[in-house]
């Protein structure tokens, strides 16, 4: 099955693909803010070991004309207090 998932990410662009086991440290264990049935707080169950990992190669240009982190910031306050 690995194989399987790695070639068919790799045949569809995916320039770098792992498998990784997931430890429970790496995973936010209570919800944040969310606009779903979901209350703050609440316990996140996982019921998964492993996790697909992959990267894609992204020209320079594309990264400077990404927002910046305070622009992002002020387009996530201002949906919050919409």
């Amino acid at each position: 099955m690995t194989k399987a998932v790695k070639e068919f990410l790799r045949l569809s662009g995916i320039d770098v693909v792992g498998i990784a086991r997931v430890e429970k440290e790496d995973l936010y264990t209570f919800r944040g803010f969310s606009k779903k049935n979901y209350n703050y707080g609440d316990v996140i169950e996982y019921r998964f070991e492993y996790a697909i990992v992959f990267a894609v190669a992204i020209e320079l240009d594309y990264i400077n004309r990404s927002p910046s982190n305070e622009t992002f910031m002020g387009a996530m306050l201002a949906l919050i207090l919409h």
